[in-house]
Formats: structure tokens, sequence, C-alpha cells
């Protein structure tokens, strides 16, 4: 299933039926083989640890990704900057550069560190893994434009997939963007409400969620 245009911006699912245990609720439902698409690169191209094969896509669970878009949109469609840091234009530079701040006075270090976080959370696709590999994606509006960046990825543990796409920034109409985030949470919700498991995520159910 494609969303959207590879070309522009896209998502595509490949359902999966998993065989392997899966150990907590959000893993019985809603698995595919995802990929994100950005002006034609797929940026989950990879190659597994200890192996040549490429693989065109991540299979995870995608209703953690939808679930991190439903928490985060307020912010993804209008939070265009930090509101204690300076937006560089690399968002891996801001977030770089903010850890190696110091904070302002009127902050501790603890309320620093946890703006930092909020920001990261809220537009770094990471945020959603729940355990799974994702690629180092960011995604930052700014005016009529949605901004997605994306850098190497390291994973503390393997094995573990290495992205292809190694780095690069392209903004997308925010129209567009918005309509594609939309249409994945709407087809994962789709998905929620015939499985075991809806009832983890309550937005499932939510009309606007069609």
């Amino acid at each position: 299933m494609l969303i959207g245009n590879r070309n522009s911006f896209a998502i595509e699912l490949e359902p999966l039926a998993p065989a392997w245990e899966r150990r907590y609720l959000p893993e019985r439902a809603a698995w595919a083989r995802f990929s994100l698409w950005v002006n034609g690169t797929n940026l989950c191209r990879n190659l597994l640890d200890g192996s040549d094969s490429v693989r065109h896509g991540v299979n995870v669970p995608i209703a953690p990704i939808a679930d991190w878009i439903v928490r985060s949109w307020t912010y993804l469609a209008f939070e265009e900057r930090p509101g204690c840091f300076p937006l560089r234009i690399s968002q891996y530079d801001t977030v770089s550069a903010w850890g190696d701040a110091p904070p302002p006075a009127e902050l501790d270090e603890d309320q620093w560190f946890d703006a930092r976080e909020l920001w990261w959370s809220r537009h770094f696709l990471a945020a959603a893994a729940d355990g799974s590999h994702l690629p180092n994606v960011s995604l930052v509006r700014g005016a009529d434009r949605l901004f997605v960046e994306w850098a190497p990825t390291e994973f503390p543990r393997g094995p573990a997939p290495h992205f292809l796409a190694e780095q690069g920034r392209q903004d997308i109409g925010w129209t567009e963007g918005e309509d594609v985030l939309v249409q994945f949470v709407s087809h994962v919700a789709r998905w929620l409400r015939d499985s075991e498991i809806g009832h983890v995520y309550p937005w499932a159910y939510r009309r606007q969620a069609d």
C-alpha cells in the first residue's frame, strides 16, 4: 500500500503476519514492512548487520508510529521552533548544540535537559520506535512547508540495520505532508479496530481517525 507520492513524500506499507514471538500488546497487530519516501529516496532502505542483501523497508509494528504522530500532532503542526533555543538550519545541529549549551539563568539543568528532550520527542521519528529500528528522521514545519531531514543512525545493540540514505534534507508542501500523515494514521486506526488491541489506542475510535 502506497500513501502519497514517492517522488515527493510517501509512506509505503507491506502488511506482515509475524511468526516470531510478540511480547507485548502493541506488537500483536498492525505489523508491516515500513518505508518512508522523500523526493524519490527511500529512507528505510537498509542492510542488516551481517547481510549483503538490501532490504527496502523495516519490519515494525506500525501502531506505535501512528500513536506518536497522534500524540505529537499539535507540535508537528504548530511548533515551528523551540521555545527556548534558536532553531538552526539543521534540526540535528539544533539538538547537538542545545546539548552542549549551558542553561539560561531562568532554567536549571534538569529543566534545560527536559526542554531539549521534549523538542526531540515531538519532532524525531525515533521517538516512535518503541523498541523497533527506525531511521533517524526529523519533521519540522516552517510556514507552508514540511522540512524532512535525515542523518546516520547508531543503534546500541545488534543485529541492526544500516540505513543507506545517510544524510539529507528536503522540504515539501505542508498540505501534502499533512495529508500523507493523516491518511497513514487513519489506515492504522482501521486496522486496530479490527484487532484485539484496539483498546490500547483510544484515538483509533475517534471519528476523525477515519
